[in-house]
Formats: C-alpha cells, sequence, structure tokens
C-alpha cells in the first residue's frame, strides 16, 4: 500500500515523493533533525490524502490532508473499527503545520 511505502521511504531518510493516483495527491516522509516523521504532501482542490500508520483501519492512528477551498485542514484521526468511519484522535500530535495554497487548484502541506 502507498502508506506502507512511505514508511519504506521514511526509514531511508531520503525524501521520496509518492504519488497516489495519476493527478492526485503526492506525498513524502522522511525523519527529520528532531526524530518526527516531517510529512509533505500537495492535494488537488476537491480530493484528499490520508495515511494510516497501521494494518488495518482498528486502532490505528491516521492523519488526514483535505484539498478544500471552504476546509482546507490536516486532521490527526483514530481508526475505531475494521467498518466504521475514523474519529477525531482525541490527541491532535500534529504540529508545525503549514498550508499553502499559493498555486491555485493545489493545497500544499507541510506538519510533523
Amino acid at each position: 500500500s502507498a502508506a506502507v511505502l512511505a514508511l519504506l521511504a521514511a526509514s531511508t531518510q531520503a525524501a521520496t515523493t509518492l504519488t497516489t493516483i495519476e493527478s492526485g495527491p503526492e506525498f513524502s516522509i522522511q525523519y527529520n533533525n528532531d526524530n518526527f516523521f516531517q510529512i509533505s504532501a500537495a492535494v488537488p482542490e476537491g480530493m484528499y490524502l490520508a495515511i494510516a500508520y497501521g494494518m488495518g483501519m482498528a486502532d490505528t492512528d491516521m492523519v488526514f490532508f483535505e484539498g478544500s477551498s471552504t476546509a482546507t485542514q490536516v486532521v490527526d484521526l483514530w481508526g475505531t473499527s475494521s467498518s466504521g468511519a475514523p474519529s477525531v484522535d482525541s490527541e491532535q500530535n500534529y504540529s508545525n503545520t503549514v498550508i499553502d495554497n499559493s498555486t491555485p487548484g493545489i493545497y500544499k502541506f507541510s506538519t510533523q
């Protein structure tokens, strides 16, 4: 899966940009100097990118990037079951988040 590939890329400490689908969201993950994952993502208008850190949906930490002119956001999520939608995580652990919408139709995110 894309998330597994991202974690493999992160373990090499090299920023490898992965494209999810043609003309879709792109992202890279690497360790920064503080030993946090530094995630960079570019999400086209009307799309989203979600990355899960686990083998399934249940009891899994996730991050959600929304490319929308009305709700551009990064949200820390928690998967509570294998069949239901994840809920907002009670601990919003992402910090130093920067959202850049200077390129028309593309929302660029950087967070750790």
